[in-house]
C-alpha cells in the first residue's frame, strides 16, 4: 500500500496546474498499521519517506502485510 502521510481530509480544485476534482484522506503510521491488523493482517513492512523532487510536496508511507 501506499497513501499520502498526515491527518487531514480535503478537496482540490486545482492539481499541478490542471483543473480538477480530487477528494483526499492522509494517513498516519499508526493509522495504517491499526486498518491492517483489523482486517487480519500483520505488518511485514511501513516506512515513511519525504517525496523527491518530482513528486507532489507530500511525505509518503510504504506498507506491506501479511495475511495472518
Amino acid at each position: 500500500m501506499a497513501v499520502k502521510a498526515g491527518s487531514t481530509e480535503g478537496y482540490l480544485t486545482e492539481l499541478l496546474g490542471m483543473e480538477t476534482e480530487i477528494h483526499f484522506s492522509l494517513f498516519t503510521q499508526d493509522e495504517i498499521r491499526r486498518y491492517y491488523e483489523a482486517a487480519g493482517f500483520s505488518v511485514e513492512f511501513l516506512e515513511q519517506r519525504n517525496p523527491y523532487d518530482f513528486e507532489i510536496n507530500a511525505e509518503r508511507i510504504f506498507a506491506i502485510g501479511r495475511r495472518a
